[in-house]
C-alpha cells in the first residue's frame, strides 16, 4: 500500500517472489552442473569452456521464465533504464555484437586470472544490459561460472558469491560504477569488482556469515 510500511518478514511471499526463488534455484543448479562437468575432467584433459551469447541467454531464460515474456531473448528496445544507476545502456541494435565481443574477450584469455576475468564479464554484461530484466542475476551467474571453471573446482560453501553480493548492494553498485567511470575515460579497470569478488570468495570458502566488505 502506498505510504504504508510495506511487507513484514512474516508476510506470505507473493507469487512473483516464489517464482523468482524457484527460478534462481533452477539457474543455480544449471550452473553447478556445468561446473561439475568441467571439474570431472582430468587436469590434463580440462579445457576452458567457451562462453557465448547462447549460454548467457539461457542463464537469463532460466532466471526470468514466467516473469517476463522475453526471458532469454536480447532486448528489442533501447529505452531501458537501470534503477539507481546513471548508466545509459547502449542501443538495442548494438547488443548482439557487444555481447559477442564480451564473450570473445574472455575466451581469448584461457590462462587469464580467474578473479579478473570473472569481474570483467560481470561488469560487462551489466554495462551492456542485454535483457529487459534479470541482467544482474544473469551477469552474476556467468561470473560465478567463469570464476569456478578458471579455478578448476566446485567452490565449497553453502552461501555462494552471487547470493552474498545481495547483502551489500551499495558496495556492489559502487564497484560497477567505478568500472563504468573508468570505461568512460577510456580505461578498463574492474579493480573494485575484483576486490569485492575476492572478499566474497574467501567468505564463501570459510563459511563466514553474510557481511559487508571492507570500506562498504
Amino acid at each position: 500500500m502506498p505510504g504504508g510500511w510495506g511487507s513484514f518478514d512474516d508476510d506470505e511471499p507473493s507469487e512473483r517472489e516464489l517464482l523468482e526463488g524457484a527460478n534462481g534455484r533452477t539457474q543455480a543448479r544449471f550452473v553447478r552442473t556445468l561446473i561439475r562437468e568441467s571439474v570431472r575432467l582430468s587436469s590434463s584433459a580440462r579445457s576452458v569452456r567457451t562462453i557465448d551469447p547462447a549460454l548467457v541467454c539461457e542463464l537469463n531464460r532460466l532466471a526470468m521464465a514466467g516473469l517476463i515474456p522475453t526471458a532469454g531473448q536480447l532486448r528489442p528496445r533501447s529505452d531501458i533504464k537501470i534503477a539507481g544507476s546513471r548508466h545509459a545502456p547502449p542501443g538495442h541494435e548494438q547488443v548482439p555484437d557487444l555481447l559477442k565481443a564480451a564473450c570473445d574477450e574472455i575466451n581469448a584469455q584461457p590462462n587469464g586470472d580467474a578473479l579478473s576475468l570473472a569481474a570483467c564479464i560481470l561488469w560487462r554484461i551489466c554495462w551492456i544490459h542485454p535483457f529487459e530484466d534479470g541482467n544482474g542475476r544473469t551477469a552474476r551467474a556467468v561470473s560465478y561460472l567463469v570464476l569456478s571453471e578458471r579455478l578448476g573446482l566446485e567452490l565449497p560453501g553453502a552461501l555462494p558469491i552471487p547470493a552474498r553480493i545481495k547483502f551489500a548492494p551499495i558496495a556492489y553498485t559502487r564497484a560497477l560504477e567505478a568500472a563504468d567511470l573508468a570505461y568512460a575515460q577510456g580505461r578498463l579497470d574492474v579493480t573494485q569488482l575484483e576486490k569485492l569478488l575476492a572478499f566474497y570468495l574467501e567468505a564463501q570458502i570459510n563459511e563466514d556469515p553474510p557481511g559487508l566488505p571492507p570500506s562498504a
